[in-house]
């Protein structure tokens, strides 16, 4: 169903890449349900294309909610805030991309 004006779907529902929302339960059922395909990608079995398609607030929450915690991962939600990347603070690309404590930083 589109709804237009509207920059969220309603609860349990995802968004196309079109703007139309879909019940959760519609993507990758094997029909395209979107209208574009944009439901039924490559990566049906990717948890955190599941997370992403239907806006769930658990992406980077600090509970790892898909069985490799690819929803936690630095790269995707970055350092907690008591937390600081080498790289950032040298701007040297080759530096240490792990999460170091603040205690650290001198």
């Amino acid at each position: 169903q589109d709804y237009p004006g509207i920059c969220m779907c309603p609860e349990d529902h995802g968004k196309c890449d079109n703007n139309v929302c879909i019940p959760n339960e519609s993507f990758c059922d094997g029909k395209d349900d979107c209208g574009d395909w944009s439901d039924e990608k490559e990566s049906c079995n990717d948890c955190l294309a599941k997370m992403r398609f239907s806006g769930s607030k658990e992406i980077c929450d600090g509970i790892e909610d898909c069985p490799n915690g690819e929803d936690e991962t630095v790269e995707l939600c970055g350092c907690p805030s008591d937390h600081f990347h080498c790289s950032d603070l040298s701007n040297q690309a080759n530096d240490t991309n792990i999460c170091q404590p603040m205690e650290r930083l001198c």
